[in-house]
Formats: structure tokens, C-alpha cells, sequence
């Protein structure tokens, strides 16, 4: 309010004078929302979760909390518009009962995991009462302050009630709680409710998912003298397209993919290559061979795989079920991809990263030794279409391990060879044997088994260079050789 201050003044000849001035006190809050927020989504996606300092208030209006003065007491903290204290001497649980509702609070009532980390965090005692209690009916707990029970934290074991004496809660120092005795004498956390309150007025709450772009936050605030102001901020989270910068192929690279009937023999690309250009054609709730193979150049290493398909179409591979395959061998891996039903139809990405000594971090990993490749899927039978608006269900599929595979003891010779070739194994085998030029088309097919020592002629063919694909008619294991023909 305002008020005038007055002062009257004489002096020895009987003269005076008055003079007045007015000082007016207003009762005023502030709001001190983080400054804008800027954050780029390296992983892509369409989004990603935010934090943020909670925002400040300030009031020159005094409460019954806030972290004033209790005698008694040290002073814990607030949380959620309340203002915490711990009693500086021990008391029995219903004496400090009494003690709290004497300073305008009660006992402290828990109602949920953030606010129990928070009470823990920065409680110094092994153990603390809180306003939890059983003592008016056996293993009915109810709050001190009157509160529903929604969350509880009990010590393995516990409440036990050990010789049917135990009624009052205490929180331990790990955050657990138990019951003890109705004499045990403890310190204890008093919990004062406030009237100044901060709320927030619009976006996603703090931690939350922000989706790509910018979004304002906003808080309102009122003091116990009825002020109210308000704040905002931007969160503005760049969208980054999960574009793989390539890892270092020197030491090994993708060799050969073979995805159902589909074959690719990659080779050495420099740590990434985009082979999306062909769409391999694929069923939603089909399965299919997938068999990955790696190439070193200085002896045998681990090769690390995780394969990824970019269902939704978003540019990313970090959404529910995206995630596929994954296996780690020496040499050759091999298993069966299942695909979902509940997916959308049309072309998809499918990537392929292959990490030496480790699996790699993300989908978009570029550190360390290996490769990446992508390649198109299309896909039909899908329950979504492309606009649908629903929610996935992928969230409880596992990705596919990938196992080694033991086929590659087949030798293919003369290599390079004149016209004629002949295959061997240690062991029996009956084989499928397909013949592709360096385009990947199939350009000789035959069927070879042990107990047939012929030659095969290869002399119709072109002098270059070729790869024969070798398949196991009973494990259906396949083995891919690079062969050379030059008829001279």
C-alpha cells in the first residue's frame, strides 16, 4: 500500500514548517522461465526428449513456506509447492506429528517415485520418519496428510509389523521404506505446503518428447498475495536425417548380402554405399533368408552386424521395431527375417551396418572400422497405409540373432580357368550351383554333387570375371566364390 510519512520542524524564533513524503510498497512476483532452447536430433527421427531447469520464482510476499525460518528444523528443499524440513532431534512418530501440524504442516506424504529421489537425495540420516501410518487399522496405511496412498516403496520384506509393533513409517536413506516400533525415536520430515504455486500453461512437460521444430513453453506463477505472472520459452529441436558419414573400410567391408533370392556382391566401398536403387520385393509377415558376408584384408577378424528397416518411412531407424537382426562372427551369419503385418506398404530402407571389434553405437555410427550399406525393400500386404494415423505395436518384437554359419570349405578350381572347372569338399555335398557376371545376372545354372568327378564346362561364357553361388540342396547353407575365366 502507501503510506506518507510526515515530519514538523522549529526553530528558536518560534518559526516552523512541515514537510511529507509518500512510500508506497508494492507487492510484486517474478517468474524466471530458462533461456530458449536449441538441440539438434543427431540420432534423426521426428523428435526427441527435452529437459529443462524448472523455472524460478520470486515473490516479496512472505508464506508459510518457502524455505523460512522453523526453528528445530533445517531446511530441505520444494517440490511440487511444498517446502521441505528435517527435524534437527529425534522424536517419536506421533510427537512429531504433533510438532509439524504446531508449524502449519504435517508429516511427509509421498505420492510418487520423483518426489521419494527427491526427499532421498538430500536426506543426511540413515532414516527419517515420513506421515505414513497403520496405527488406527492393522495394514490399512493411510497418510498423515490425508492423501490417497498411490505409491509406496516398501524394503523387501517389509511392512512386517515384527511383534505386531510396528505402525509408523520411516524412509531409509536408500529411498525404501519400513515400519517401526511406536517408541522408536527418529528424525523426521515435516512437509509445509505453500501458496506460491508455478504451473505450466502449454507444451510438453519437462523430459518429454518435443517433435522436430520449434515449440514454446509456458509457466504462469501466483504468490500468497494473489500476484501472478508468467514466462515462456522455445524448444527448438533440428531435424537431422540419419545420413551416415561412412566408417573406415580398410581393414574390412560388407563382402555380400544375400536377402531371399536377392544377391549382391558389394565389395570394398569405402566404408558406405547406397544400393537403394534396386527394391527387392518382400511380404508384411513373410520370411526370408538373410545371410551376411565379411571380407578382411589382414587375416580374420569379429565382424559386429545390426540390421535396421525404416518402417515408417521417416528417415530414421530408431522407432519401436526397427531394429531387426543383429549377430557377431568371423565369418559368414545367417538367420530369417520375419516381418511384421502391422507396417506400411510401399518402398522402405533397410541398413546394414557392419562394425569391426564391437556393435556399433547407433545406425548412423561413423567411428571405429567397418561399413554400412542400404538397400530397398518394397513392401506389400501391409495393414497400414501410407496417411493412416495409428499406433504401432512393434514395440514387443525382438530382433532376429543372426548366427555363424560354417559352409565355406568348397574350392572352385582351376581358378582362373580356361574353359572348365571343377568343385570340392572335404565332405558330402549335394549342391545347386548358380553362375553370375560381375551385373549380378544369372547367366549358368547346374546341379554338381560329390560323387560326380566331370568337369563342367564353362567355355559358352565371356572371359572376365564371374561368381558362383553354391547351394546346399538339404542345410540350404550357401557359399559364394569369385572365379575368373580367360580361354586365352
Amino acid at each position: 500500500g502507501t503510506h506518507t510519512i510526515g515530519y514538523y520542524a522549529t526553530d528558536a524564533c518560534g518559526n516552523s514548517a512541515t514537510c511529507s513524503f509518500k512510500i508506497t510498497v508494492e507487492s510484486t512476483v517474478e517468474l524466471w522461465c530458462p533461456s530458449d532452447i536449441t538441440l539438434s536430433n543427431d540420432l534423426g527421427g521426428s523428435g526427441m526428449n527435452v529437459s529443462w531447469q524448472n523455472p524460478e520464482l520470486n515473490s516479496c510476499c512472505n508464506s508459510n513456506g518457502n524455505g523460512a525460518y522453523k526453528p528445530g528444523f533445517v531446511y530441505m528443499g520444494n517440490y511440487n509447492g511444498s517446502s521441505y524440513y528435517c527435524s534437527l532431534l529425534p522424536d517419536t512418530w506421533e510427537s512429531a506429528q504433533d510438532v509439524s501440524a504446531a508449524n502449519g504442516g504435517h508429516l511427509a506424504c509421498i505420492n510418487s517415485a520423483g518426489e521419494n529421489a527427491f526427499l532421498t537425495s538430500i536426506l543426511q540420516v540413515p532414516a527419517a520418519y515420513i506421515g505414513l501410518s497403520d496405527a488406527i487399522d492393522e495394514g490399512q496405511f493411510v497418510w498423515d496428510c490425508g492423501e490417497p496412498l498411490t505409491y509406496t516403496n516398501w524394503y523387501p520384506g517389509q511392512p512386517n509389523d515384527f511383534n505386531n509393533s510396528q505402525d509408523y513409517v520411516e524412509l531409509l536413506s536408500n529411498g525404501q521404506w519400513n515400519d517401526q516400533y511406536y517408541y522408536k525415536a527418529l528424525e523426521y520430515i515435516m512437509e509445509v505446503p505453500t501458496c506460491n504455486a508455478v504451473t505450466q500453461t502449454a507444451g510438453p512437460s519437462n523430459g518429454s518428447y518435443f517433435p522436430n521444430g520449434t515449440t514454446t513453453v509456458s509457466y504462469t506463477a501466483s504468490d500468497c498475495c494473489g500476484n501472478i505472472a508468467s514466462c515462456s520459452f522455445n524448444v527448438t529441436v533440428e531435424e537431422s536425417f540419419c545420413d551416415p558419414l561412412g566408417l573406415t573400410s580398410q581393414q574390412g567391408w560388407i563382402d555380400e548380402v544375400m536377402i531371399d533370392t536377392f544377391n549382391n556382391w558389394s565389395g570394398n566401398n569405402g566404408g558406405y554405399a547406397d544400393f537403394t536403387d534396386t527394391c527387392i520385393p518382400v511380404e508384411a509377415g513373410g520370411s526370408y533368408d538373410l545371410r551376411l558376408s565379411p571380407q578382411y584384408s589382414l587375416g580374420n577378424l569379429n565382424a559386429f552386424w545390426h540390421v535396421y528397416i525404416d518402417y515408417n518411412m521417416d528417415g530414421d531407424f530408431i522407432d519401436s521395431g526397427e531394429f531387426v537382426a543383429y549377430g557377431a562372427a568371423i565369418g559368414n551369419i545367417a538367420g530369417t527375417l520375419s516381418l511384421p503385418y502391422n507396417i506400411w506398404n510401399g518402398d522402405v530402407t533397410m541398413r546394414l551396418v557392419m562394425h569391426l571389434g564391437s556393435y556399433a553405437e547407433s545406425p548412423c555410427d561413423s567411428e571405429g572400422s567397418g561399413e554400412i550399406e542400404d538397400y530397398c525393400l518394397t513392401i506389400t500386404g501391409g495393414t497400414l497405409s501410407l496417411g493412416d494415423i495409428a499406433v504401432e505395436t512393434r514395440n514387443n518384437v525382438q530382433p532376429t540373432e543372426l548366427n555363424a554359419t560354417d559352409y565355406d570349405d568348397y574350392k572352385v578350381y582351376p581358378n582362373p580357368s580356361v574353359g572348365e572347372i571343377q568343385i570340392a569338399s572335404k565332405r558330402d555335398f549335394m549342391l545347386n550351383a548358380e553362375i553370375y557376371n560381375t551385373s549380378g545376372k544369372l547367366v549358368k545354372s547346374f546341379k554338381v554333387e560329390s560323387g560326380n568327378r566331370d568337369a563342367i564346362s564353362i567355355a559358352e561364357l565371356t572371359d572376365g570375371v564371374y561368381f558362383i553361388r553354391l547351394i546346399d540342396t538339404k542345410t540350404k547353407d550357401v557359399s559364394t566364390k569369385k572365379i575368373i575365366l580367360n580361354k586365352g
